[in-house]
Formats: C-alpha cells, structure tokens, sequence
C-alpha cells in the first residue's frame, strides 16, 4: 500500500494564500480598537499575524528578541525575549503604558 492509499492520509492541497482586506474603521471605532502584542513579528508567521491583526483594526504591537524598528510596517516593535522574565515584564509593561491594556 502507497502512503497516499493510506485511508488516514489526506491529500496534499497547495496552499493559496488569501489576500488581507483591510476592514473600514470609523472615526468613533478607532476610541474602541483592540489592542494586540504579537511575540515574533520581525519575519514569518509573527509578521503575517501581525499584519491581518492590523488590517483587521487592531492596535498591534509585535516583538522581536532586538526590538527592530518598524519601517515598513503596519505595527510599531518592542523588543522581548520570551526566555527572560524581565525582558516580559518590561515589555509588558511598556505596552500597557502606551495602551492602558492587552487585548490579545
């Protein structure tokens, strides 16, 4: 029996990419944006993440281990290295006191 007969295997489907769309935010909308902080933003699945969090209206803060700056990005960095508690806690406490909050 091939691997592809197995009855438990799935067939490999290509993977197509859904393109984001922005979503219209009002004026008295932007008073209730979200907030997010999104750990690995600085390339791969962080950066999309953080990306479709944007288009989708939230306030998003991504981190990287140096805290790259955002130039071309939709959301501003804060630099945190997730194995050290005080690079959490400074991080943490960096985006509360610009946000007042954390809501994903």
């Amino acid at each position: 029996m091939k691997l592809e007969d197995h009855p438990t295997v799935e067939p490999i489907r290509p993977h197509h990419p859904r393109k984001g769309i922005p979503m219209k935010i009002e004026r008295q909308d932007i008073l209730k944006s979200k907030t997010a902080l999104v750990t690995g933003a600085s390339s791969g699945i962080g950066e999309a993440t953080a990306r479709r969090l944007a288009m989708a209206g939230y306030k998003v803060y991504g981190t990287s281990r140096r805290g790259v700056p955002a130039g071309e990005r939709s959301f501003q960095m804060l630099a945190l290295d997730v194995t050290s508690d005080e690079s959490i806690e400074a991080a943490v406490g960096e985006f509360i006191r610009l946000e007042g909050r954390i809501d994903l």
